[in-house]
Protein backbone atom coordinates (compact mmCIF):
# COMPACT_ATOMS: atom_id res chain seq x y z
CA UNK A 1 0.00 0.00 0.00
CA UNK A 2 2.97 2.24 1.07
CA UNK A 3 4.09 1.98 -2.98
CA UNK A 4 0.99 3.43 -4.41
CA UNK A 5 1.38 6.31 -2.37
CA UNK A 6 5.03 6.55 -3.06
CA UNK A 7 3.95 6.56 -6.60
CA UNK A 8 1.21 8.60 -6.68
CA UNK A 9 3.66 11.38 -4.99
CA UNK A 10 6.02 10.98 -7.12
CA UNK A 11 3.91 11.37 -10.29
CA UNK A 12 2.34 14.07 -8.57
CA UNK A 13 6.24 16.00 -8.02
CA UNK A 14 6.91 14.68 -11.66
CA UNK A 15 3.81 16.35 -13.16
CA UNK A 16 4.85 20.00 -10.66
CA UNK A 17 8.22 20.14 -12.07
CA UNK A 18 7.39 19.55 -15.56
CA UNK A 19 4.69 22.47 -15.25
CA UNK A 20 7.12 24.91 -13.56
CA UNK A 21 9.34 23.63 -16.54
CA UNK A 22 7.38 24.58 -19.67
CA UNK A 23 6.33 27.75 -17.98
CA UNK A 24 9.81 29.22 -17.72
CA UNK A 25 10.08 27.53 -21.36
CA UNK A 26 6.99 29.78 -22.46
CA UNK A 27 7.57 32.61 -20.76
CA UNK A 28 11.40 32.78 -21.62
CA UNK A 29 10.27 31.78 -25.56
CA UNK A 30 7.51 34.19 -26.14
CA UNK A 31 7.29 37.22 -28.23
CA UNK A 32 8.16 40.40 -26.79
CA UNK A 33 5.10 42.83 -26.59
CA UNK A 34 4.80 45.94 -25.11
CA UNK A 35 3.97 46.08 -21.35
CA UNK A 36 0.34 46.89 -21.49
CA UNK A 37 1.17 49.93 -19.06
CA UNK A 38 2.99 51.37 -21.79
CA UNK A 39 0.62 51.60 -24.19
CA UNK A 40 -2.19 52.92 -21.57
CA UNK A 41 0.53 55.52 -21.23
CA UNK A 42 0.94 56.13 -25.04
CA UNK A 43 -2.74 56.13 -25.63
CA UNK A 44 -2.98 59.37 -23.18
CA UNK A 45 -2.10 62.72 -24.06
CA UNK A 46 1.61 64.05 -23.53
CA UNK A 47 1.59 66.81 -20.30
CA UNK A 48 4.46 68.27 -20.25
CA UNK A 49 7.00 67.79 -17.00
CA UNK A 50 7.55 70.64 -14.67
CA UNK A 51 10.65 72.50 -15.04
CA UNK A 52 12.03 71.37 -11.47
CA UNK A 53 11.44 67.62 -12.06
CA UNK A 54 13.74 67.52 -15.64
CA UNK A 55 17.20 66.74 -14.63
CA UNK A 56 19.85 69.08 -15.88
CA UNK A 57 22.64 66.94 -16.91
CA UNK A 58 25.41 69.61 -16.77
CA UNK A 59 24.61 70.29 -13.08
CA UNK A 60 24.37 66.72 -12.27
CA UNK A 61 28.08 66.50 -14.14
CA UNK A 62 29.51 69.16 -11.85
CA UNK A 63 28.03 68.13 -8.71
CA UNK A 64 28.94 64.27 -8.69
CA UNK A 65 31.00 63.67 -11.74
CA UNK A 66 34.29 64.75 -9.92
CA UNK A 67 33.34 63.36 -6.80
CA UNK A 68 32.76 60.11 -8.18
CA UNK A 69 36.14 59.85 -10.92
CA UNK A 70 37.90 59.35 -7.68
CA UNK A 71 36.71 56.32 -6.91
CA UNK A 72 36.35 54.64 -10.08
Amino acid sequence: MAGIYRAIAYMAFSALLSWLWLTAVRRATRPMLPAPRRAVELRRSPVPSPPQARVDLEEFRWRYEDASFRWR
